[in-house]
């Protein structure tokens, strides 16, 4: 018995959980997925969209609030249900079993009616009268069945104390359960607030994602404008023949922006952003040479499904830089497979986001991770 009542307390509570857990889960996976998925190229793009990026940020940043309020929505009702279950429990203790009689005062009446009846055989069992001799048969057969009825005394007591064991042990199992629901469903009561601040956070983000391609976009025309006004005030100089270029000074950039901001060492740092699989680490070395790009990817990037499993990547991509702020390339894996690769620089200047594309089925249809140079 004592088993069984304490696996019917743990089934309910765990059963309870699972179930509504399982119900209300799918409500906020839908909106978690509608919200990922919406623009998965939006911090790609922040930089090069400019002012266009504010109405996607907007629908992202209403996606995510949908997310996290259906999430938060899902934990509450978890605590009231949790909370539902504990006053259940709460209000049906186990109650102990009453004293029906007292054990000690039946066996010594037993024992005394017993004693009676063994002297009353005894005197009469001498005389030879059939009637007489049929009392003391009937004596007899009466001390038999207070001897079965102290024998079952004795039993009915170790029942009453199994029991009581039983209950007691139950009562111990139902009164921490109750304790476990309480604790559980202010967890759950926390978890939902703290979804909602989570909720603030991601807004915030969003705000300041558009607020700063817009600022990045205004800097860059700012400055285009200030070295074309500059470049046109200046007189013309007179090029020197080319037996004469100086070979110290360097030589004018392909790109709209420096090549130190593509060329050199990168790397993914733990917590930076990424979109697309999730990354353990990724590496990306460029050089450049007359204008031509010649690089290497090498990273590991966790499995979508969840497993432990993970993905090695190696590529080399290669093609000419040009006079766009984002540059493309092809690229070729280490097993043949074929893709493109994108660089593009961030806000800070050392920052660089890379964006790539393998094809083929054992390909990744689309990564982006933001790495920081070396």
């Amino acid at each position: 018995m004592r088993l069984p009542f304490r696996r019917l307390v743990l089934g309910f509570t765990v059963g309870a959980l699972c179930l509504t857990a399982q119900i209300d889960r799918n409500s906020y996976r839908e909106a978690y997925r509608a919200w990922r998925e919406a623009d998965p190229k939006l911090e790609a793009d922040a930089i090069s969209v400019g002012a266009a990026l504010s109405s996607r940020t907007s629908k992202d940043a209403d996606l995510a609030a949908s997310y996290y309020a259906a999430h938060a929505d899902a934990l509450r009702k978890l605590a009231a249900d949790r909370t539902s279950d504990f006053e259940w429990l709460r209000d049906n203790a186990l109650r102990t079993l009453p004293d029906l009689a007292p054990v000690a005062d039946e066996i010594r009446f037993a024992t005394n009616e017993i004693t009676a009846l063994t002297a009353g055989a005894s005197t009469l069992s001498s005389d030879k009268d059939p009637a007489i001799q049929r009392l003391v048969q009937a004596f007899q057969r009466e001390q038999a069945a207070l001897e079965d009825l102290k024998t079952s005394i004795s039993e009915r007591q170790d029942a009453e104390n199994q029991a009581i064991k039983i209950v007691t042990a139950a009562e111990q199992s139902r009164a921490t359960a109750a304790s476990h629901l309480l604790s559980l469903s202010a967890s759950l009561t926390q978890a939902a607030e703290l979804m909602n601040h989570e909720s603030d956070a991601w807004a915030a983000y969003y705000s300041k994602l558009a607020t700063s391609a817009v600022e990045q976009k205004a800097a860059e025309k700012a400055a285009a404008d200030k070295a074309a006004a500059e470049k046109a005030a200046a007189p013309a100089p007179a090029n020197p023949p080319p037996d004469k270029l100086d070979p110290a000074l360097p030589r004018p950039s392909i790109t709209p922006l420096p090549l130190s901001r593509y060329v050199g060492s990168w790397s993914y740092q733990s917590g930076d952003m990424f979109h697309g699989p999730e990354p353990e680490s990724v590496e990306v070395t460029v050089h450049e040479e007359n204008g031509h790009a010649k690089g290497t990817l090498s990273g590991r990037f966790k499995a979508s499904d969840g497993t432990s499993a993970e993905k090695v990547v190696k590529i080399e991509f290669s093609g000419d830089f040009r006079n766009t702020r984002n540059q493309s390339f092809t690229l070729q894996t280490a097993d043949g497979a074929m893709g493109k690769i994108e660089l593009a620089p961030g806000g800070p200047l050392n920052v660089l986001e890379v964006i790539f594309e393998i094809e083929g089925p054992n390909g990744i249809p689309q990564a982006g991770v933001t790495l920081v140079k070396q």
